[in-house]
């Protein structure tokens, strides 16, 4: 898996001090990273996803959240493409909120 690219909220908030050391937002980015793809999940952030989808890790949260949105195409994406697999919390989230189309 490719490095992805710095968050750049990231680098806006660690202090200008540490700003020198580009490792710092690197290692800040990284761990807020599947944080952030799942949050592009669940708000529908298209271009996050876009940037981010093929070179980020995602956590099964993210299958959850597709699932609660009724995003049919990212699951199916996320099937074909991830190993995450789909938690009994991805099919509750679709049910609860009617998207039965997504549980086939």
């Amino acid at each position: 898996m490719e490095t992805p690219p710095p968050l750049s909220s990231a680098r806006l908030a660690i202090p200008i001090q540490l700003r020198a050391l580009p490792h710092v937002a690197d290692l800040v980015s990284s761990f807020l990273m599947p944080k952030t793809v799942d949050a592009a999940v669940y708000n529908d952030l298209h271009r996050v996803l876009e940037v981010y989808g093929d070179i980020c890790p995602w956590t099964a949260r993210a299958m959850k959240g597709a699932a609660a949105r009724g995003r049919v195409d990212l699951l199916q994406w996320l099937r074909d493409n991830r190993t995450e697999g789909c938690s009994i919390e991805a099919f509750t989230s679709a049910a609860a909120y009617d998207h039965l189309d997504a549980l086939q």
